[in-house]
């Protein structure tokens, strides 16, 4: 009976264990902390000096001990243990090639195969290792392991077991974490694309923009050039016969002195118009913090759609109903630009399908900021297309469109659902009614 209740006490001591190590894993923001706590639930588990994890860098040829735990006694030797050369243990690595366990009773009697592991496992004090190879997205990618600096013979039954679980934890884990952070460098990569795609769309029509500024600056300083060669010769004309200044010079003098000032302002509009656009455009390219900044959303917004003019000017009329209380707002400056941008172009595209037999028809466009309790509100509306029914649930998919070829790359509101869901932990909806048009709703965390 009493045989039945310690084996009772062992299953349930197991379970315990392996329940606590695989709920620390819900959640995998802070994943030194919980591997190595795991690590700790194992050694003691298992009753061992140390517990381990190695894994294999990116080059395949080196090793590094990233994680340990030690009981109190026992010296640390993670620092010891990085940036090893695979090929120097051959009997090791072929076994963990092989898919096998690792079960080194005592190191002195380890093979003349195994001399440089001996020597190393030797020079760490250690008399005897358990060690299974650990997987991360079906791929080996190190081990785990147990060892003893003091105590030699078999390691129990339970321990292979626990070694076992835990490593099947550990690397469904890492797994995760390693897909987490390839999803976050390809949004990272596609926002990219994105700017670059945008930048270059933009470019032509920005040219454009600054090209008539520049024309009429070019003609007002042509024609203030020729005011006074006028001068030059209504002068002379003074010199040769007052008379004549009566009839025609001073004629001329009020002409120019009235054409003049307009010319003066014309020009300095002209300037004030590239200024703004130069201005909207730096701070559009110049962004690229990797972390939140206080920004001013507002300000943000105007200078997108100064840099897209000539997305919408011969298509909508813009209508901003702005919340001035929205200051200091928390943030990825770049990518509240690229989702401005993709959000504005993609009502612009939209009014243009549907004036497409009219193009003398303007539609409108309706940017509105709202400063709610705890979140940002953005709603762009427009009087464009609208969204079918049958393609509804895949508008934020990546590389769906409806636009023909040459009009982008389908990524325009892919990159607005990872800004707004992924980087700022925000939603975006939006409402619809075919041949009416849409509202996209974006709703951002207020973060302190």
């Amino acid at each position: 009976m009493s045989n039945y209740f310690s084996a009772l006490e062992s299953e349930l001591n197991f379970s315990k264990t392996i329940f606590r190590i695989a709920t620390s894993f819900v959640s995998i923001e802070d994943s030194y902390t919980i591997v190595n706590k795991a690590l700790e639930e194992l050694g003691k588990a298992c009753n061992a000096g140390r517990s381990y994890l190695f894994v294999f860098n990116e080059d395949q040829k080196t090793m590094n001990n990233i994680y340990e735990w030690c009981k109190n006694e026992v010296t640390p030797e993670i620092e010891n243990l990085q940036n090893l050369p695979l090929d120097t243990f051959p009997w090791w690595m072929t076994k963990l090639l092989n898919g096998e366990v690792i079960d080194i009773k005592d190191v002195e009697e380890l093979p003349y195969s195994a001399k440089a592991e001996k020597e190393i496992l030797q020079m760490q004090g250690i008399r005897s290792v358990l060690v299974l190879p650990l997987y991360i997205s079906d791929k080996l990618s190190g081990f785990i392991g147990i060892d003893n600096v003091k105590d030699l013979g078999t390691w129990e039954k339970r321990s292979l077991e626990y070694l076992r679980v835990a490593s099947n934890i550990i690397g469904s884990a890492l797994s995760r974490e390693k897909l987490q952070k390839e999803k976050e460098k390809m949004i990272q990569e596609l926002g990219q694309i994105h700017k670059m795609e945008a930048i270059g769309h933009l470019a032509a029509g920005l040219a454009h923009e600054i090209n008539t500024p520049i024309q009429f600056i070019n003609d007002n300083t042509v024609f203030i050039k020729k005011v006074f060669e006028s001068f030059q010769k209504i002068t002379e004309s003074l010199e040769i016969s007052a008379q004549e200044c009566e009839k025609k010079p001073l004629k001329e003098i009020k002409q120019l002195f009235e054409e003049i000032p307009h010319a003066i302002n014309d020009t300095l509009d002209g300037v004030s118009r590239i200024s703004n656009i130069v201005n909207a455009m730096k701070e559009f390219a110049s962004h690229n913090s990797k972390s939140k900044t206080s920004t001013d959303l507002n300000k943000t917004i105007n200078n997108v759609i100064t840099i897209s003019q000539n997305e919408w000017k011969y298509r909508a009329e813009i209508e901003k109903e702005f919340d001035s209380s929205i200051k200091n707002f928390r943030c990825y400056p770049d990518e509240m630009n690229q989702l401005m941008l993709a959000l504005l172009i993609n009502a612009a595209q939209s009014i243009a399908e549907k004036n497409l037999n009219n193009q003398s028809v303007k539609g409108k466009i309706t940017i509105t900021t709202k400063k709610h309790l705890d979140y940002i509100e953005i709603r762009i509306k427009d009087t464009g297309t609208g969204i079918p029914e049958h393609i509804k649930h895949k508008i934020f998919d990546p590389f769906f469109t409806t636009r023909e070829i040459g009009k982008g790359m389908g990524q325009g509101l892919t990159t607005a659902y990872a800004i707004v869901v992924d980087k700022h932990e925000g939603n975006i909806t939006f409402e619809t009614e075919e041949n009416k048009g849409t509202t996209f709703i974006i709703q951002l965390p207020i973060i302190d």
